[in-house]
């Protein structure tokens, strides 16, 4: 397995050797979670008027969105731990969410493994904040928890310890194998979806959608591409159309049209709007006479 590039909350440190556990007015100093993919062991802090406060620790290693994922679900109330809900059915809302620590979302082969490490530290942290549910009972964590549990000055949320639960990932197959199995559950779900999606351009009420959609993003894409045009920043002239950036510039500049129109441009008479040419005199003043050209010509001239 990878290294975990493992960062902990600022301030932690000062607790190794104190005497007394952190203090709430330390957990609600560390700073506030914002959304982004990462993995962590996150904290938050649950209060109500006239209510004790209380504390839940727990992990988010989703594979894909990390705590993006897992902290979404609080927000829309989806799929809480049941103690948690439990305390937000009775008035109490989260006031604070922090990381105690993070890292990068690790690649496919070391997810398992890295997962492992995860809920070691959920397990030191929930010892260390005392974040379980009842303050008699050992979990056991009672001998990683440093200071007495009464000593705290909340509450906790867990109802058992992150150490009894599974590892989601095989741990008995090679980071190499991992990679080979994500690669293939990638493909798998990347076919599905394209069948999802040409399944759902059938049906009118998607047509009606995406015909909206295109009509209310037209003024926009409009005064883009005059602007890209006018600056001829990211513009692309033989095929006449804007690019996002010199990224997008240069994907689009190995795609088959552009090819194929840079292609047409090789001949003797070439006409740009359209993008045809020919060695024929006489066959580009043909083409130079058709409806398609005198559109393209209209087009060019706005």
């Amino acid at each position: 397995m990878n290294r975990l590039d493992i960062t902990f909350a600022d301030g932690l440190q000062q607790y190794s050797d104190s005497v007394t556990p952190p203090s709430l007015d330390f957990v609600m100093s560390l700073p506030l979670y914002v959304r982004i993919k990462l993995w962590a062991i996150y904290l938050h802090v649950l209060q109500r008027s006239g209510g004790e406060t209380l504390v839940y620790i727990g992990s988010a290693t989703n594979a894909k969105y990390g705590t993006w994922s897992r902290l979404e679900s609080y927000r829309k109330g989806e799929a809480l731990p049941q103690y948690v809900k439990q305390a937000m059915d009775q008035g109490y809302t989260i006031t604070h969410t922090t990381l105690l620590a993070y890292c990068k979302i690790p690649s496919a082969g070391n997810v398992a493994c890295g997962r492992a490490v995860f809920v070691a530290m959920e397990a030191a942290f929930s010892a260390i904040f005392w974040s379980m549910r009842r303050r008699d009972r050992s979990y056991g964590l009672a001998a990683s928890c440093p200071w007495p549990r009464e000593a705290y000055e909340w509450g906790g949320l867990c109802g058992h310890s992150p150490l009894d639960e599974g590892i989601h990932g095989d741990l008995e197959l090679s980071p190499e194998e991992l990679e080979e199995v994500a690669k293939t559950v990638r493909a798998n779900q990347n076919a599905r979806s394209k069948v999802k999606m040409a399944a759902n351009r059938q049906k009118p009420e998607w047509q009606a959608r995406d015909t909206e959609l295109r009509k209310q993003r037209a003024p926009a894409l409009k005064s883009t591409r005059e602007e890209r045009k006018a600056s001829q920043k990211f513009w692309c002239t033989t095929c006449n159309i804007p690019c996002r950036d010199s990224t997008d510039l240069a994907k689009h500049n190995k795609k088959r049209r552009h090819l194929k129109k840079l292609k047409g441009l090789m001949g003797t008479y070439v006409c740009k709007p359209c993008a045809f040419s020919h060695d024929s005199r006489q066959k580009w003043d043909k083409h130079c006479t058709t409806p398609k050209h005198e559109r393209n010509i209209a087009a060019a001239a706005q």
